[in-house]
């Protein structure tokens, strides 16, 4: 079986754009499985004018393992979160915004979740 029918079937595409008022939201359509069982269901020919099933050539079976990947912060489990900044914008101005986002994210958050800085370049930037 071509690997096309495969390829056809499991895209996203653009579908033009629209504007509201002075903004252009662009649009796609999502044509992508979100489970393998999906496959089944794809036409890859057809026989006297029924359609042929990759269902009826094959079985499919998801035989992917999901990757689990472990964080850990001074030996704690942790996750990592990485803020990095735009070309052309001010280190300094940016790791201040999220220090003071930072402030006001942990009023909210339980008492026994921690946020760590693990890396902070503006302050090679300060001191340079």
């Amino acid at each position: 079986m071509p690997r096309s029918f495969l390829s056809a079937e499991n895209v996203n595409v653009p579908a033009g754009n629209f504007d509201i008022g002075s903004q252009t939201y662009m649009l796609r359509l999502e044509g992508e499985f979100t489970e393998s069982r999906e496959l089944n269901n794809i036409i890859v020919g057809n026989y006297q004018g029924h359609p042929i099933y990759l269902r009826d050539l094959a079985v499919v079976k998801d035989t992917l393992q999901d990757h689990v990947m472990e964080n850990y912060t001074n030996g704690e489990r942790s996750a990592s979160l990485v803020v990095q900044k735009q070309s052309g914008s001010n280190t300094v101005a940016i790791a201040d915004a999220v220090k003071k986002e930072i402030v006001e994210l942990k009023k909210n958050l339980p008492p026994d979740i921690k946020i760590v800085t693990v890396m902070d370049t503006s302050e090679y930037v300060k001191v340079s």
